[in-house]
């Protein structure tokens, strides 16, 4: 049960990043009306300073304390390589990026980063993570095989309180 409520809980996790808001699915922070943009063609140090900034310019940044990135680890790994300047070091240092934690996850699409004050993403939940068993299933195969289904369901949504406490950076190269 523990596995299938992490894989549940790793699905909104992508959801909140990237849904599309269509058919009942969460609309994400990359497709939110309002989150600031960026290009991220030949992203360098003054980018990832430009997304913080953007941020802070808003007076979007409500604490401080829960500000950070979401990237893809083609991205990490990318900036990992990539010098500040010259002999400065590296734009991402571990989890570090532009000062503030990074979390690195295949839950945002490649190419995109998102920098945002977190505390202005909320989930909300009508219920509980709710497993049940299914031992005749709609499909009756399940019966005649002998076969037990596992179904696992979470009522949630989620708002983005204030837009421009975020910025997307897409494309990146």
């Amino acid at each position: 049960m523990r596995i299938l409520a992490q894989a549940v809980a790793a699905e909104v996790f992508a959801k909140l990043l990237s849904g599309s808001g269509a058919s009942g699915q969460i609309q994400g922070i990359l497709n939110t009306t309002g989150v600031g943009s960026i290009s991220g063609t030949s992203l360098a140090y003054s980018g990832i300073l430009d997304a913080v900034k953007t941020v802070e310019d808003q007076s979007a940044m409500v604490d401080q304390l829960k500000a950070g990135f979401a990237l893809a680890p083609t991205e990490a790994r990318l900036l990992r390589l990539r010098e500040k300047v010259a002999g400065s070091g590296m734009i991402m240092t571990a989890n570090d990026l532009g000062g503030y934690p990074a979390v690195v996850t295949k839950a945002i699409p490649d190419g995109s980063l998102v920098f945002g004050d977190w505390s202005q993403l909320m989930l909300l939940e009508w219920g509980i993570l709710e497993v049940g068993t299914d031992p005749y299933g709609v499909n009756s195969n399940l019966f005649k095989t002998g076969l037990v289904g596992i179904r696992a369901i979470w009522t949630v949504d989620a708002v983005v309180l204030q837009p421009k406490s975020f910025v997307k950076i897409t494309g990146i190269t």
